[in-house]
């Protein structure tokens, strides 16, 4: 009885059924082919770590300027200069079932910057009013 000798590679790049870092045994012929194309490389039978990821994963902004937390909220807002628009989004960010009160700030911020003359900073309901100290 002939044995069947097998080859354990362990992928560099996806290769369907198989994800980049996963191991498998093939026929030596499949193997080397696999190995020769880039896609794996023969597998040394050490641990294989996890593959790397960055915990600063953030999506691309998604076209809504309120998506986000509120850093991100802060960095779309830096690219509005129309202060309807910003005064649209204070509505919109007020009217939702729980505002953020670091986002209303933040748009107040904005609309500060553009025309502080125009936008008194307690517009906001945000604003706790700390001006006001009798009751």
């Amino acid at each position: 009885m002939v044995e069947d000798e097998r080859m354990v590679v362990r992928f560099t790049k996806p290769v369907s059924p198989y994800n980049e870092g996963e191991i498998a045994g093939f026929f030596p012929q499949r193997a080397a082919e696999l190995i020769e194309r880039g896609l794996a490389v023969e597998w040394d039978g050490k641990p294989i770590p996890p593959p790397t990821t960055t915990e600063e994963h953030i999506p691309e902004q998604s076209g809504e300027p309120l998506d986000g937390n509120v850093a991100q909220v802060t960095k779309n807002l830096a690219g509005i200069d129309d202060i309807d628009v910003l005064k649209g989004l204070a509505e919109t960010e007020d009217a939702a079932e729980k505002p953020r009160k670091g986002v209303l700030k933040a748009i107040q911020a904005r609309l500060d910057e553009l025309a502080p003359d125009e936008t008194p900073s307690g517009e906001t309901p945000s604003d706790s009013g700390g001006d006001d100290d009798g009751e």
